[in-house]
């Protein structure tokens, strides 16, 4: 359409199609935005820094961690939290927790995305220890109902039930939120150990 209309389109245009590109997982149409980027003689900082963070994000949720961290280190001036908290999430979904490991040791201040992203990334290899550790260092006002819902979702994961369901009950008495995940989750359990209990 823009073509049509001999309409150049600026970088906020390559924002907003970079990050429907990540939505959509389309990997190849986001680098040939990319490349058309480098084309135009655009920087990664340009546009404040968002051009790279969508880049970012597009890689990572592709599952493209090498290019994400090309473009990550290509500019000091995008390694802010958003970047951190998309390679990190990225390193652990592509299962690399020793990378997310490293990224999640350098971010300046930890959140509760970068926080939450590892935590699931401990529970998802079995490391439930360095995952309780980390929930009870975040602070209170971090602890927001994903944050509990993965941690509980992790202790089901590993088949550890009556921790999931104490988990559940702190969570209500410290009037966080449940959302419609959490409820599934703990459904799901509680169902699988009352039908191997009836089994028995």
């Amino acid at each position: 359409m823009m073509a049509l209309y001999d309409a150049k389109p600026n970088g906020e245009t390559f924002v907003s199609l970079v990050y429907a590109c990540a939505g959509l997982g389309f990997p190849c149409l986001g680098k040939q935005l990319h490349a058309q980027m480098i084309v135009n003689s655009w920087k990664l900082d340009d546009y404040d820094g968002r051009l790279g963070r969508s880049l970012v994000r597009m890689y990572s949720v592709c599952g493209l961690m090498d290019s994400a961290r090309s473009v990550f280190e290509g500019d000091l001036k995008i390694c802010d939290d958003q970047s951190f908290n998309s390679m990190i999430n990225g390193y652990v979904q592509a299962g690399q927790l020793d990378k997310a490991q490293e990224l999640f040791d350098m971010v300046p201040i930890r959140n509760k995305v970068s926080s939450t992203c590892m935590i699931s990334g401990y529970l998802s290899v079995g490391q439930v220890l360095k995952a309780c550790n980390l929930f009870d260092d975040m602070p209170e006002s971090d602890k927001d109902p994903i944050a509990w819902t993965s941690m509980i979702f992790g202790y089901v994961q590993n088949e550890l039930i009556a921790e999931a369901i104490i988990l559940f009950a702190k969570m209500m008495a410290q009037g966080a939120s449940p959302i419609n995940s959490t409820y599934a989750v703990l459904f799901g359990a509680v169902g699988s150990v009352a039908y191997l209990d009836l089994g028995q």
